[in-house]
């Protein structure tokens, strides 16, 4: 019997330089699919940047990056989902925004990247995730993940943001980490 090579993953917090490398990814995956128009400079920016913590995940063979996820701080521009949503919140200080999930779809390299965004964010006392989910994908994680609809709240009506209809949540993170227990 053939058995496949499982591949392996270093997980970690980007540096300023791999910052910019996985927002190139971002770009690069982001406008393949339609969600950003071409540019210019082929790389992932907006008014939220400068407040972003990017967290990676790198092939250990190959040394490069094969996932990016991304928490943004609360700070005076807001939260990208509740700017782009009708969010009748109170946003807390201690909540940040989880976005930007791009991974090449093999290995579980997103459940990687959500578990050091995870372990981050209880190191620093964040208490809430906001996300703007596809609609789609939200409900059948919802079939499939009974325990979501006790961790995640609906704050909004859906709306077409970034590529499809999707849905604002906000995700206690106490209550999510029974899904990685």
């Amino acid at each position: 019997m053939k058995t496949l090579n499982k591949r392996k993953y270093l997980y970690k917090i980007a540096n300023k330089e791999e910052a910019i490398i996985a927002r190139r990814f971002v770009y690069k995956r982001y406008s393949e699919v339609g969600y950003l128009e071409e540019s210019n400079t082929k790389i992932f920016n907006d008014k939220y940047t400068k407040y972003s913590i990017y967290f990676i995940a790198i092939d250990e063979l190959t040394k490069q990056i094969v996932g990016v996820i991304r928490l943004v701080k609360v700070s005076g521009e807001g939260l990208p989902v509740l700017n782009s949503f009708d969010v009748k919140t109170k946003i807390s200080e201690h909540s940040m925004e989880i976005g930007n999930l791009v991974a090449d779809p093999y290995n579980d390299i997103a459940k990687g990247l959500y578990k050091i965004a995870l372990v981050y964010s209880l190191n620093n006392n964040i208490r809430y995730w906001y996300a703007g989910i596809d609609k789609r994908l939200l409900e059948r994680l919802f079939d499939k993940y009974f325990i979501l609809r006790f961790t995640c709240k609906k704050i909004a009506n859906p709306k077409y943001y970034i590529g499809s209809v999707s849905v604002p949540i906000m995700i206690k993170i106490k209550k999510i980490m029974l899904l990685f227990l």
